[in-house]
């Protein structure tokens, strides 16, 4: 530094909390700092760039006057995002109160949601966090070198291996929550000198039993990467990884299920056999993913990277189904006292059996398998030959295993080169292939011999009709064993092209953005099985739907100086229908949901940001409205009397609010962190909902309206919040302590409740309690949560030992509702809307997780 006086340096790292060193340069001597050691982030850092030049005060000032400014990094380590994605996961909280479908993740480039319904989970990589360290995140309508982007922003994951830090790792985990114990092994060559890069990863998470009673955890991981730099131009790289896991889950219940056991944690899910805790419904998961990159590099401003990935594997979960006998779960409406209003004394009786019984409480294992070995059921031959007729033992309760599986083929181009000295373009085209395969395979008979592959509502709808009640007419009165696929099977196939580009211009005070993408969607059902009600219309491929849609969003910040900008966005687009929406009952038919359209968007963002030694902060008003949103569900109709298709259209929804987040260093020791976002997420239309039978194709009703608007997107905190003090010890060690906020959450909304065939011959005037108990919204009490952290490190000759221990919820609240549904069933009939109550979950209580690693 040639000229005296006070700079700042500020050092980022992916993975780690940024952090701000102030100094005073004599201008002659240089300035040593020695180790500089950062704290792991909880939340996402954002990027490999060059950060801005680090200026003292008189040059930035003269800086507004003489020259261009540095631009403002959008990916930059984010303040909002570092304090919320720790904090606020209590809650499912989603940024700005968006579905997942609108955030993207990427890995190594390529786009993982999946083109059915826009989702992507997180469990694809689970137990990998040593891989997946190197996360870029860029927040709201901001674009990417890999992608325009979407509206709730982008991730992107760099698995590669020459991304990767050059260790050996171990680590160990306690914890308290889903799993008890988690250890992962990682060795990284980083980037050596013959151009080879290497690395590997992989973890064991498991535990008997987690927080929820009946619930447990086996998971594996693995990890493997090879990279070759082939000379300055090209480099390729492989990357292969999966995370095959097996977890007894808990499932939400009605309040007064709780309150009869005398827990909000009570789990349906599991019961005892033969002494030993089983769980009904488990998750079942291994898909593994292959990841291929080249990297070409044409000339020092242009950049050539294409890309390869591949997905497959299982997806599955397990649950009760049954034939010819009662529900058998737990909480069933019928088995509860609630069930009988007209006598207060059996409801008692009730009441005081399931308090006391955990066989009332839990699912009967050793029942089922009492009850399947005795039943013999006449099974008539299909070809009326009686002299095949025979009784055979045909279990009542059995479990299946519903599969989602999905084989995905991604492949993109994407080329990044500098125009001008201050003119960026990027372009690419995406070519995406999901092939959803959705079936059911018998995965427990429970001590019987066979199951039945025939329809039970299609048997009391149709009486008589043998071929009506069959799941597959090539196979009729199938008599099943463990192992076999039945019920319904059939494929999704979806197709996206995508072709996109952003230009970007920096001038001296204003940074310009424009990005452009269009695209089109293709699907088509394809049956594999020829079902009994739809002969003409389930076996085989369909007619294949196609929409054209795109995006177009621009951008402008205005740089004040080199710490304080200004920025406005916006933009446009149009998405296809999901796949998994458009169909009006896809187990048994091809037939669509009526006048598919695209839904489109409309958004935009307001905002400031304050880089500055001391304080980094970041406030973002934002405004989004959707229109033409579509969904489908299958349930049991009361009144109908029917296990029906229920298809809305015309959904339009709105988003607005603010977000804030701020890190502000107080000393040398201590930092102060908040974030806070305020929001108003509503329905904003009156849809329009069809009904249809599932066993008939007669529409039973058309466009009944809807009277959603108005009411509150329901799952969501529209207000989150978090103050968070933490001290850093020269002695490497560090504790922080914080409090969270969380209000205006709502209980989603049931569609069909809120008809006037609800309130039918209810006067809003004569009762207007049960008038607005019916078409009310229900909304959670505030919760308040504190969390503590605590690091510290140690140098051990040439490695290093970290230990960190995370607590929870340490105020152990365990009454705070954190999300919930009403039931789609409803009492039309005596508008007791307590018939079929909402099902609520609860945050857990304090839950902690302490992690020891020894890094080489």
């Amino acid at each position: 530094i040639e000229k005296a006086g006070d700079y700042s340096i500020e050092v980022e790292l992916v993975g780690y909390a940024a952090q701000t060193l102030d100094f005073t340069s004599d201008g002659t001597n240089p300035v040593v700092f020695g180790f500089i050691f950062l704290s792991e982030s909880k939340g996402l850092n954002a990027s490999d760039k060059a950060l801005p030049g680090f200026l003292n005060q008189d040059q930035l000032d003269a800086l507004d006057e003489v020259q261009e400014v540095s631009s403002l990094l959008t990916a930059a380590w984010d303040p909002f995002l570092s304090n919320a994605q720790f904090n606020f996961s209590i809650t499912r909280f989603r940024p700005r109160g968006y579905d997942q479908n609108h955030s993207l993740i990427y890995l190594n480039g390529l786009p993982f949601n999946y083109l059915s319904d826009g989702r992507y989970f997180w469990s694809l990589w689970g137990g990998l966090n040593d891989a997946t360290r190197r996360q870029y995140a860029q927040i709201g309508l901001n674009s990417t070198d890999y992608s325009v982007g979407g509206i709730a922003g982008v991730t992107e994951i760099d698995m590669r291996a020459s991304s990767q830090r050059r260790q050996t790792r171990v680590t160990y985990s306690l914890a308290n929550r889903s799993y008890i114990h988690r250890l992962m092994f990682t060795h990284s060559t980083g980037l050596m000198e013959s151009g080879w890069s290497f690395s590997i990863s992989g973890s064991r998470r498991w535990g008997q039993e987690g927080y929820a009673e009946g619930t447990y955890y086996d998971a594996y991981a693995y990890f493997g990467a090879i990279e070759k730099e082939i000379n300055a131009s090209h480099s390729l790289g492989l990357t292969f990884f999966g995370s095959p896991h097996i977890r007894g889950r808990a499932s939400s219940s009605v309040q007064e299920m709780y309150d009869l056991v005398g827990s909000n944690y009570y789990n349906p899910n599991w019961g005892y056999q033969n002494g030993e805790k089983r769980n009904s419904r488990e998750y079942r998961r291994h898909q593994p993913v292959l990841l291929l990159t080249h990297d070409w590099t044409l000339s020092d401003d242009t950049k050539l990277v294409t890309s390869f990935g591949y997905q497959t594997g299982n997806n599955g979960s397990t649950r009760l189904d049954w034939l010819f006998a009662p529900d058998p779960r737990p909480d069933y409406y019928r088995k509860l006292p609630s069930f009988y209003t007209d006598s207060p004394e059996i409801a008692d009786a009730v009441g005081v059996k399931i308090a006391s019984s955990i066989d009332e409480q839990q699912v009967q294992w050793d029942e089922f398998y009492r009850i399947n070995a005795s039943r013999s059921i006449f099974v008539e031959d299909i070809n009326g030959d009686e002299n095949n007729d025979s009784f055979e033992n045909i279990s009542g309760y059995i479990v299946e295993e519903q599969r989602f599986n999905n084989d995905k083929y991604v492949v993109q181009t994407h080329v990044n080169t500098q125009l001008k000295q201050n003119i960026g373009f990027k372009a690419g085209i995406q070519l995406q292939y999901d092939k959803n395969k959705t079936y059911k395979v018998l995965d427990d008979l429970l001590g019987g011999s066979y199951y039945l592959d025939i329809d039970e509502f299609a048997i009391l709808d149709f009486a008589g009709d043998n071929d009506r009640i069959q799941n597959d007419l090539r196979f009729p009165n199938r008599l099943l064993k463990e192992g076999d696929v039945f019920g319904y099977n059939y494929n999704i196939h979806n197709q996206n092209v995508n072709a996109w580009s952003v230009v970007d211009a920096s001038l001296r005070k204003v940074d310009l953005s424009l990005a452009l993408s269009i695209q089109q969607t293709r699907f088509w059902r394809e049956g594999l099985m020829q079902n009994g009600k739809f002969p003409d219309n389930s076996l085989g491929p369909a007619e294949k739907q196609s929409f054209l849609h795109g995006m177009a969003k621009a951008g402008a910040t205005y740089k004040i100086n080199g710490r304080n900008y200004a920025y406005l966005n916006g933009g446009f687009m149009t998405r296809a229908p999901y796949s998994r929406f458009a169909y009006l009952s896809p187990r048994v038919r091809d037939d669509v949901v009526t006048d598919l359209t695209t839904e489109k968007i409309r958004t935009g963002e307001i905002g400031y940001v304050l880089r500055h030694p001391k304080v980094n902060a970041r406030i973002t008003g934002f405004f989004t409205r959707s229109d033409d949103q579509i969904n489908t569900v299958s349930f049991y109709h009361d009144e109908e009397r029917s296990f029906v298709n229920y298809a809305i259209r015309n959904i339009d929804k709105v988003n607005y609010g603010v977000e804030f987040g701020a890190n502000v260093n107080v000393s040398p020791y201590f930092n102060v962190g908040t974030a806070w976002a305020l929001g108003e997420y509503y329905y904003d239309s009156r849809p329009a909902v069809t009904i249809t039978q599932e066993n008939d194709a007669e529409v039973l009703i058309q466009d009944r309206t809807v009277y959603l608007k108005g009411y509150n997107i329901g799952g969501i905190p529209q207000v989150a919040g978090m103050f968070e003090v933490e001290y850093q010890n020269p002695n490497f060690w560090s504790v922080g302590l914080s409090a969270n906020y969380f209000d205006e959450i709502y209980i989603d909304p049931n569609p069909d409740r809120r008809t006037s065939a609800a309130v039918e011959g209810v006067s809003k005037i004569e009762n207007p309690d049960l008038w607005n108990a019916i078409l009310g919204q229900e909304k959670y009490d505030p919760g308040l949560t504190l969390d503590l952290s605590a690091r510290k490190s140690f140098k051990v000759g040439d490695s290093f030992l970290y230990v960190n221990l995370f607590v929870t919820n340490i105020l152990n609240t365990r009454d705070f509702k954190t999300g919930g549904f009403e039931q789609l069933r409803f009492d039309f009939l005596g508008k007791d809307v307590n018939r079929f109550a909402p099902r609520y979950y609860y945050a857990y209580g304090t839950t902690y997780m302490l992690m020891l690693s020894y890094r080489i």
